[in-house]
């Protein structure tokens, strides 16, 4: 499961940082207040709930990114959003430290992958090939 977090982390071109572009000073923390809509929002998710229910459970995400394949040929894949609870480094991608929930998106904005990072209590659900 790490090894498949970390590349994927890996490999996600970041477009917007939300929440964390105010951050000057790393790392960052997410506020006690924060956390627990986060935490309380994703255990609400299911597989095909929506961008907007997402976010009306969990609040803006940190980053929002349309997501493409790899080859020349780029093909639209979908959408993810990153909630981050820490963030070490801003140029760092998943340093091992970070505590995130990764939330992907099919093409026509259901969710089909959660991956919640070092944050206890929380569950993975889908997959990616939901």
């Amino acid at each position: 499961m790490k090894k498949i977090l970390f590349t994927v982390l890996l490999f996600l071109p970041i477009v917007g940082y939300a929440g964390l572009e105010d951050a000057s000073i790393f790392p960052y923390k997410a506020s006690d207040q924060q956390k627990e809509r986060m935490k309380s929002g994703y255990r609400k998710l299911k597989l095909g709930s929506t961008k907007e229910q997402a976010k009306e459970l969990l609040g803006e995400p940190d980053i929002s990114q349309k997501d493409f394949t790899k080859s020349k040929k780029r093909k639209f894949i979908g959408y993810s959003y990153q909630y981050y609870f820490f963030k070490l480094h801003k140029d760092f991608v998943n340093s091992g430290r970070d505590k995130v929930i990764l939330l992907f998106f099919n093409e026509e904005g259901n969710l089909k992958w959660g991956v919640p990072s070092n944050i206890e209590g929380l569950e993975e659900i889908g997959s990616p090939n939901s």
